[in-house]
């Protein structure tokens, strides 16, 4: 194992490559990672509508690719600054656990693993359903007005996604993590209406 410069590595410690084979972990082992997370490198969106009688669907879909962020120690690491564990940290590597996606649980951060490396990063392409909108049209015949339309709209309503406890709209912050998961995210909303023209 090449020698690093963070104290004692333990069993459930984090390891790193020894990139240029010297037999130690330096700054000549830093190589980029991942994709860029200023600005995702793919932006897209589509906006199907269906037509019925009297029934109309409308729905918008956004979503952006090829994008990874660095996780914010608050949103992945147990313990952060006295904060409580999220569910994910339970699933953490003891010797009965060996394959554990988080490394061991320590009472206080260790040096070792709080380096900046590709295990913090996340892929942070997502797809969301932006907006749905339901349109019922009366037929005129049925009432005494000359248009009734009753509607039921709905905002952020599912969004899927292999970042945890981020909303992927916030954002990268321009420091050397993403934007912290207590940045408020976007409301999911749904609201119902009409529309009556005399």
């Amino acid at each position: 194992i090449a020698t690093q410069p963070w104290g004692i590595v333990m069993p459930g410690d984090l390891r790193y490559e020894d990139v240029n084979g010297d037999g130690m972990i330096d700054n000549n082992d830093i190589v980029v990672i991942g994709e860029p997370n200023a600005a995702p490198q793919l932006i897209y969106g589509i906006s199907p509508s269906v037509r019925y009688k009297g029934l109309s669907l409308d729905i918008l879909f956004q979503g952006a690719g090829q994008t990874d962020w660095y996780q914010h120690p608050s949103s992945v690491q147990p313990f952060w600054d006295t904060q409580l564990p999220y569910r994910h940290n339970l699933d953490y590597w003891t010797s009965d656990n060996p394959n554990a996606p988080n490394p061991r649980v320590t009472s206080s951060p260790t040096s070792n693993n709080q380096q900046t490396s590709s295990h913090w990063v996340t892929d942070a392409s997502y797809l969301r359903v932006k907006n749905v909108t339901l349109t019922f049209t009366i037929p005129t015949k049925a009432v005494r007005i000359k248009n009734l339309q009753v509607y039921l709209s709905g905002q952020n309503l599912l969004t899927w996604t292999d970042l945890r406890n981020y909303d992927p709209e916030i954002g990268p912050s321009d420091h050397w993590f993403a934007a912290a998961p207590w940045v408020y995210p976007s409301q999911k909303t749904i609201s119902a209406g009409a529309n009556i023209t005399f």
